[in-house]
């Protein structure tokens, strides 16, 4: 449910960008990034019938992290268009990180969960895997922001919310080779509905770029 929020991210995008760096796009455009939100979201969907019901307070946190996500991006393409790409990605990973050493050091239950990492039996394992996490996260992280000096935002935003049809890719192939490691639902009432949905942003994607 919350992952289908978060396709909402494109709407507040396309709004701030408007406001701010005057981006339009196309009619075909808006279509296509509907099919393809509506798309993504019908995909994230759980359809458990424990799972279904909506909270008010989770909608609320889920449109301030996207309002608050489309105002990251909007300001990096803004500085950027002033400056360079690169002076923008490193000033935005300099506050990044810092801000994240101010949370450590803040917080104690951040500083008590680094320190057992840290000194735990596996730290050996943990600490490469969670550095190639934050190295392939920051190498996406780039792609997204150098693109969206290329194109709108809005339709950059489109684009990535084909996510969460990698997500069940990786998913489908973790329960057929590594169920240990996570397992996705074949069962024929959710294999149609995946595939429905996944038709649904395809076509959205088609649509945008036609």
């Amino acid at each position: 449910m919350v992952a289908s929020l978060f396709r909402l991210l494109p709407f507040f995008v396309f709004t701030i960008a408007y406001i701010v760096l005057g981006e339009t796009l196309r009619t075909t455009q808006i279509v296509g990034g509907l099919l393809t939100t509506a798309g993504a979201a019908l995909l994230t969907l759980d359809l458990r019938e424990d799972t279904r019901r909506l909270r008010v307070r989770s909608l609320f946190l889920m449109c301030a992290a996207c309002v608050l996500n489309a105002c990251g991006a909007v300001i990096f393409k803004f500085v950027a268009l002033g400056t360079s790409f690169w002076a923008s990605a490193f000033w935005e990973y300099i506050g990044a990180g810092g801000f994240a050493m101010a949370m450590v050091h803040a917080w104690p239950p951040y500083r008590g969960t680094l320190a057992t990492l840290v000194q735990s039996r596996e730290a050996l394992i943990l600490m490469p895997a969670a550095l190639a996490g934050e190295i392939l996260n920051l190498l996406a992280g780039l792609s997204v922001a150098f693109a969206g000096l290329m194109a709108p935002l809005a339709l950059v935003s489109i684009v990535t919310g084909l996510h969460p049809f990698f997500a069940l890719v990786y998913g489908v192939i973790l329960t057929r080779y590594f169920p240990a490691f996570g397992t996705e639902s074949l069962k024929r009432r959710h294999v149609a509905h995946k595939a429905l949905t996944m038709a649904i942003m395809w076509t959205g994607i088609a649509v945008t770029f036609s």
